[in-house]
């Protein structure tokens, strides 16, 4: 019991504490006495049913639409596979090329990206930029640890982090930490300046780590991931 203790002083400190170890706690907690409110075990038990329920709540939502795209991915047939394999290395190849390539007529292959983009299987044509050109020469990522990890306060940190450039990628994760942070700034000056802009205590933030990128060994290659089987 001597871990559970620990974790529900981490709680009460803000910490988040994973929905599986919430059911780990609940399940070893003894049942409130009937009548009354109960002491702070009760407290804290209905503090964490409100969390899960939450948790629960998102990653329903979640599953939906995985599912929904999971039915369009079962959808696709072989020639929409070979397109969509060859669209994701270049989607600058002219159709009549791509239709020489899979042996299908132009029409019928202009058709096809035309579905898959309407249906958001293809959800973005984009152009990769050499990052000198944006004044990216340096690559953080960088961890943040906020004082409370209650929804609102998670919340409003996820949308205030929306309206600074230099942050070209961001995740709620799990651990210890609560964000993960991709920061691309020209040099250290510049990084300096943004953190005391987004990463201050006025922002909620408790701490945070940065780990200097020293050289790409993979970047944003989503080409490596190969279309789940049917």
């Amino acid at each position: 019991m001597a871990e559970d203790a620990s974790i529900t002083a981490r709680h009460r400190r803000g910490k988040r504490v994973d929905p599986g170890v919430m059911i780990i706690i609940c399940l070893l907690r003894p049942a409130p006495q009937q009548g009354g409110e109960g002491g702070p075990d009760v407290v804290f038990l209905r503090l964490l049913e409100r969390r899960l329920a939450l948790k629960l709540t998102v990653r329903s939502t979640n599953f939906c639409a995985k599912r929904t795209m999971m039915r369009k991915i079962a959808d696709l047939d072989t020639f929409d596979r070979q397109l969509l394999a060859l669209v994701r290395e270049n989607n600058l190849e002219p159709a009549r090329v791509l239709a020489d390539k899979v042996g299908l007529s132009l029409s019928a292959v202009l058709r096809r990206l035309r579905r898959l983009r309407d249906e958001k299987v293809i959800v973005a044509d984009i152009a990769v930029v050499n990052p000198a050109l944006t004044g990216s020469a340096l690559t953080m990522h960088v961890l943040v640890q906020m004082q409370q990890a209650g929804p609102q306060t998670m919340d409003n940190f996820a949308r205030a982090i929306i309206r600074h450039p230099e942050i070209t990628g961001a995740w709620d994760v799990t651990g210890e930490d609560d964000f993960l942070l991709k920061v691309q700034v020209g040099s250290m000056e510049e990084y300096d300046a943004f953190t005391r802009r987004a990463l201050g205590e006025d922002k909620g933030v408790h701490s945070f780590t940065t780990l200097i990128a020293i050289r790409n060994i993979i970047e944003n290659d989503v080409a490596r991931r190969p279309l789940r089987d049917r």
